[in-house]
């Protein structure tokens, strides 16, 4: 009977863990966040760029700044670090969830080989709300839905196959979940199916907001495997 109990007990260890070794993240989509005030109140590059290298650059080709206001993508050049009114102008009236790209052209001193180099520096900065939205219950409830209703029922010879999975969300005002949408693939339709089902159905988010308390919406993605991804 006690060795019935022990096979029994590691049968149902190995069913409930075969997944385990999958790994999952729920994050905001976007590398490099950026909050309104920042934007608005930035005169230099270096006001955009945490730990922006100065000191590097001999003198400026050319600096561009490149933003989407009232849903139009407009690109500003300037030939310093100092930004222009117009480009000031850009950033301060950027839309929420949109990218910010910055393309600076400059002239270095290579200290190794004596000469005078050309190089660029390509940064992007994604706007998020003053407050980002986030699961009603918390990280670990979220990852316990997630674990319950997705990641525990992939078969054991799926889940060995997947090398990286993305799907993007939305979050809306109401901290509702929609848009899902498959970015990359398991490899699997099934698992594909079976995770965006899972992400439909998350119960309420508390939806983002700006620093008036407006509600507004953000994007997110849930990358599988350890894949990083990409909240707006």
């Amino acid at each position: 009977m006690k060795k019935s109990f022990l096979s029994l007990a590691f049968l149902l260890l190995f069913v409930s863990g075969f997944s385990q070794d999958l790994k999952f993240d729920v994050h905001g989509k976007y590398r490099r966040a950026v909050h309104k005030e920042t934007l608005s109140s930035a005169k230099t590059l270096a006001d955009l760029i945490s730990g922006y290298p100065s000191n590097w650059i001999s003198a400026y080709t050319s600096v561009e700044i490149i933003g989407t206001s009232g849903g139009k993508t407009t690109g500003l050049t300037s030939t310093d670090e100092l930004l222009t009114n117009e480009q000031h102008v850009l950033l301060s009236s950027a839309d929420l969830c949109t990218d910010v790209v910055i393309n600076i052209k400059y002239i270095y001193n290579n200290g190794l080989s004596g000469k005078v180099e050309n190089n660029q520096i390509h940064v992007t900065l994604t706007l998020i709300p003053d407050v980002e939205a986030v699961y009603s219950g918390g990280e670990e409830e979220m990852n316990t839905f997630i674990k319950q209703n997705a990641i525990s029922k992939i078969p054991e010879a799926t889940s060995k196959k997947i090398t990286g999975a993305i799907f993007r969300f939305t979050v809306d005002e109401n901290g509702e979940v929609g848009n899902v949408q498959l970015t990359r693939t398991t490899g699997d339709t099934t698992t594909d199916a079976l995770l965006m089902e899972t992400l439909r159905n998350m119960p309420k988010w508390k939806p983002a907001e700006n620093a008036d308390g407006t509600k507004v919406k953000q994007e997110f993605e849930f990358s599988l495997n350890g894949a990083r991804s990409g909240g707006c």
